[in-house]
């Protein structure tokens, strides 16, 4: 997941020369089970607080979800279909 280290890191190496996307959608799969940090949707003050620290480091070329992105009509069915 994108955390506030990450962020720094690339802005620090690509300068605003890199495109930012920090989605809020991330749904857990059944196939990393055995990873439980994996397990959990990302909380709404999660997510703001990465958008407001990548806004802090004067980040412009970003693109930010707004809204429940988290909810069962933004899931897909994860079967391989239509691939």
């Amino acid at each position: 997941p994108m955390t506030n280290e990450f962020v720094m890191l690339l802005k620090d190496t690509f300068g605003s020369d890199v495109y930012f996307s920090i989605m809020n959608q991330y749904t857990p799969m059944e196939v990393l089970r055995k990873y439980p940090e994996l397990q959990r949707k990302l909380t709404e003050e999660e997510y703001e607080e990465l958008v407001s620290f990548a806004q802090l480091l004067g980040i412009r070329k970003a693109f930010i979800q707004e809204g429940e992105t988290q909810d069962e009509s933004f899931i897909p069915p994860f079967n391989g279909e239509g691939l």
